[in-house]
């Protein structure tokens, strides 16, 4: 009855006992404490945090936050930091079961933490933030962060700034339209490779000029000129192309104008260039994304097995030189050469792999079991930053060869521990990072063994939340 045009300026306190999912109805509410009375000194909002999703509205109007869970997730972290500033004069405070409560309301995407903490540790360790293509590498979806957007993302984590923050807040409908387009064929994104290339986002381009730069992007790599099924010297049929598909569907846009023997932008860059680098970074993504599922399709539908296949597809980098780098992340297959051994299903695919030539022992641990066969039933965690607890199968004893292997008690032996939060990273296998040889610090039990392994290097900071140690 109350949510608007009540006016009785006295009133200093409001508690908000009725839910709603729209943020401006509930300001309207918390506004009819707002207006100025002379025997007043401040405003008492005391609103009831209840179970339900609909209460992350209010969290969300508080804290400013735009689209996204993981937005979320970040700023009541943020909060409980207390690196949220407010007006002068105003003070918010959640008790903190209340604070639990909303946290625990947030869905987060599959993959969303594990590519927060990915972020995080790689801008730690090179000092700059990785692109949307480097976390498409490393086997992550930059659609999928929980928040708006890829570099709605990367405003979130604090690396949009400047410049760049004006131009994407200024062009912000263009540059979600390039990250979502629908995708059959690399068609638009090699168009837009094309102007950026050209200087011309924004700007005009003649349709015979964007033609011969795609041309040239085909021949230099294979899997576009597969992808544009037409033969890139042919340069009357890439201008069709070109005319029928991609600059044909762009120019129905509002950014976009398709004019006889031309193709040019609407708007006009302002910061420039700051704009062209955004699209490029979200364009390079599209088409790497767009080639490499195509590749992994591919590769998938000659298998026999799907569960293999998905196990088995992931980026294949080149085969790295002897000698892991520790908390670097590998995927199973590429694990076995850092030690001179072979990769074999048969052997790699358990969690204890003994390479006899070598005296190497090697952990595989995945922390999250749920999606495992084994069960969950086996306690692998980060007690400290520095000691890691692993439970033994059941069939391995003391008294037993990797027994005696694990507790130093074989003369020349290491042993090796790789670790990684879940199977799967966006549908395919998971690699594991390197958390460095291990030394033999206790155990306790008999099938199975729990022990206690102790890491010659700290587990990242940037990692601990992830891998369970807060």
């Amino acid at each position: 009855m109350f949510n608007e045009g009540l006016d009785v300026p006295s009133i200093d306190t409001v508690l908000m006992l009725r839910p709603t999912e729209s943020p401006i109805i509930w300001l309207q509410q918390l506004g009819r404490g707002l207006r100025r009375s002379a025997e007043k000194t401040h405003l008492a909002v005391i609103d009831y945090i209840g179970n339900h999703r609909i209460f992350l509205t209010k969290a969300r109007t508080l804290l400013q936050i735009g689209a996204g869970e993981g937005a979320l997730r970040l700023a009541l972290e943020r909060f409980e930091r207390n690196e949220v500033s407010f007006p002068a004069g105003c003070e918010v405070t959640y008790d903190l079961e209340a604070l639990q409560i909303l946290k625990s309301l947030i869905r987060q995407p599959r993959d969303g933490e594990e590519l927060t903490a990915f972020y995080r540790d790689f801008r730690d360790r090179h000092g700059i933030r990785p692109t949307a293509s480097e976390m498409q590498h490393a086997g992550f979806n930059p659609g999928r962060t929980g928040h708006a957007g890829w570099l709605g993302f990367v405003n979130d984590m604090g690396d949009l700034t400047g410049k760049a923050l004006a131009a994407w807040r200024k062009h912000k409908e263009l540059l979600d339209e390039i990250e979502t387009t629908r995708m059959t064929r690399s068609y638009k994104m090699l168009a837009l490779r094309g102007m950026i290339e050209a200087d011309a986002f924004p700007g005009r381009i003649p349709i015979a000029d964007l033609a011969d730069r795609i041309a040239r992007l085909a021949r230099r790599n294979p899997e576009i000129k597969r992808d544009l099924s037409i033969d890139p010297d042919d340069a009357a049929a890439v201008r069709a192309m070109l005319t029928n598909f991609p600059l044909k569907l762009l120019g129905e846009t509002k950014w976009f104008r398709l004019g006889p023997g031309t193709f040019e932008t609407t708007f006009a860059d302002s910061p420039a260039p700051h704009l062209a680098r955004l699209a490029s970074e979200l364009v390079d993504w599209r088409l790497l994304r767009h080639l490499q599922r195509r590749s992994v399709f591919k590769e998938q539908t000659s298998q026999s097995s799907m569960a293999e296949a998905a196990e088995d597809a992931g980026t294949r980098p080149t085969p790295p030189a002897l000698g892991p780098k520790i908390w670097e992340e590998y995927l199973r297959d590429r694990i076995p050469p850092l030690f001179g051994a072979e990769f074999s299903t048969g052997s790699w695919n358990s969690g204890i792999v003994v390479i006899q030539d070598a005296k190497v022992m090697v952990l595989l641990v995945t922390m999250d079991k749920g999606s495992m066969s084994v069960g969950s039933h086996y306690a692998d965690e980060f007690a400290t930053p520095t000691r890691f607890i692993w439970q033994t199968q059941t069939s391995t004893r003391r008294n037993s060869s990797r027994g005696r292997i694990i507790s130093g008690e074989e003369p020349g032996w290491t042993v090796h521990l790789f670790v990684r939060k879940s199977k799967l990273r966006d549908g395919r296998a998971a690699p594991f990072r390197y958390a460095g040889p291990v030394r033999f610090a206790g155990w306790e039990g008999e099938a199975p063994i729990t022990v206690q392994l102790d890491l010659a290097e700290s587990l990242p900071s940037a990692l601990r939340p992830l891998l369970g140690l807060e």
